[in-house]
């Protein structure tokens, strides 16, 4: 119980971690995006 209770811990800390790279890549694609936007403009 204790090992899956770990393996559990870290999938869902794998997870988030996931979440919160995609959201960092998303911010910076898209603040890349407006910039050219602007420029274009």
């Amino acid at each position: 119980a204790y090992t899956r209770k770990m393996y559990f811990h870290n999938l869902n800390r794998l997870k988030f971690g996931n979440l919160f790279i995609f959201e960092l890549v998303f911010r910076l694609s898209f603040s890349i995006f407006f910039c050219r936007m602007l420029s274009l403009s």
